[in-house]
């Protein structure tokens, strides 16, 4: 599928799907970043080389990173579409049990591991019936992966649960052979083999070493990040690397000349490059800290906001924040005619991230570690070049919470008397 080409069907009851059965806010974030990580290779907003596992490939040509790359790559989108379903059920089961980082941790070990078995599979194969087109066979998606997932979560089920397959109740331990039986009746095209090596490849990582050091005993708790805040990190490191089909979006973007021009002046240009200076960073380092900001802040408002509302609020906060500097910039200069206050370079996401902070202030009403947090970093308002910009954040903060925000305005409907309990914005 092109960039910019209209996403196909599955595509689009993929988000149907995640949107309203599934809900958005109950996928956790690691199985998120997947989801999202594999629809944009998809749509090719990440690119990725276009290889296919076969066991010719790996087994005879040493071509290892074929057992890694297939599997996020998807061959139509009614593959993609239940690929991703599945996915989504089966990582918030396992990801709540594990923790995000450990269930990281599975999820490419499990990778790894089912594309190793396809290509034992196809070398015994080969062997056995003495025909080499096994070995040439080239095998596409995540659902070896999928299969040996659903080995993880029958096992971590210590009930005798039973599944109903065609009025039928089989014990859910079974109930993965059955389903490699009949998903391949019904879809004669799809890898056997592929499947066939998940599930050996969920019963080794089970069965074996591996497993143990992965036991439910002392799992860590879920990592909170919000899928908001995933989904505009990623948006922002791709910015940032320019795999979206742009220029990076790094270095200076002098802003300087912007704020100097006439008003009459303003057009369709400046108001681009205005909308711009927050996604550009400096380095690394300014994105990476900007990220670590928008992430905390992120786990806190999307709580309350949900996930619509929060990117909606997000969006306002770039478009806000740069405008008031504008204004401002250009307020100061016509009624002094100095330039000392017109700093030659300012970009970053940390004055949105003030409008932010402005809001999450608002809506916190006990002292924790997010709000030392947010109080700690109001230190940066102590370097003077961009103090302007920091502060028309907080302004932009301000104007989103009166004007589309406005019931959660605590002055209005009689107050909420303080330290009450928290309001709850959904």
């Amino acid at each position: 599928m092109r960039r910019g080409r209209v996403p196909e069907l599955g595509v689009i009851l993929l988000v149907l799907q995640i949107v309203k059965n599934i809900g958005v806010a109950n996928i956790p974030p690691v199985t998120f970043l997947a989801i999202l990580g594999q629809v944009a290779v998809y749509l090719q907003f990440l690119v990725v080389p276009r290889l296919c596992l076969s066991g010719e490939a790996v087994w005879n040509n040493g071509e290892y990173l074929k057992l890694l790359v297939p599997a996020i790559r998807h061959s139509h989108d009614i593959h993609l579409y239940y690929n991703m379903v599945s996915l989504a059920w089966k990582g918030m089961s396992l990801e709540r049990r594990l923790g995000s980082l450990r269930f990281l941790i599975v999820l490419v070990l499990l990778t790894v591991l089912s594309s190793g078995c396809y290509v034992i599979l196809a070398l015994l194969a080969s062997d056995l019936f003495e025909d080499p087109s096994y070995m040439q066979q080239c095998a596409v998606g995540f659902s070896g992966v999928l299969f040996a997932l659903k080995v993880l979560n029958t096992s971590y089920d210590s009930t005798e649960s039973r599944e109903s397959y065609f009025g039928f109740l089989l014990p859910v331990r079974y109930a993965v052979w059955l389903e490699l039986i009949i998903i391949q009746v019904m879809v004669p095209n799809a890898s056997f083999l592929g499947h066939l090596g998940g599930i050996l490849a969920g019963i080794i990582f089970v069965k074996g070493p591996i497993g143990g050091l992965f036991s439910l005993a002392r799992a860590p708790r879920l990592m909170t990040v919000s899928p908001g805040s995933i989904l505009g990190t990623a948006g922002l490191v791709a910015g940032h690397l320019g795999i979206l089909g742009q220029p990076p979006f790094q270095g200076c973007l002098s802003t300087r000349q912007l704020h100097l021009d006439s008003w009459r002046k303003f057009s369709t240009p400046i108001a681009q490059k205005l909308l711009l200076s927050p996604l550009h960073h400096l380095g690394s380092v300014h994105l990476a800290i900007n990220l670590v900001s928008f992430i905390i802040k992120g786990r806190r408002l999307e709580k309350y906001l949900g996930f619509p509302r929060f990117l909606g609020v997000v969006l306002l906060s770039g478009i806000g924040t740069s405008s008031v500097f504008w204004i401002v910039n250009r307020l100061l200069f016509e009624i002094t005619g100095n330039t000392d206050h017109i700093y030659p370079c300012v970009v970053g996401l940390s004055g949105p991230l003030f409008a932010l902070k402005f809001l999450v202030l608002l809506h916190t009403n006990r002292f924790d570690k997010t709000l030392l947090f947010e109080l700690v970093e109001c230190i940066v308002l102590l370097e003077k070049n961009h103090r302007l910009y920091h502060l028309s954040g907080m302004v932009a903060g301000l104007f989103i919470y009166y004007f589309f925000l406005p019931s959660n305005n605590p002055w209005a409907s009689g107050g909420r008397r303080l330290g009450g309990a928290e309001s709850n914005w959904t």
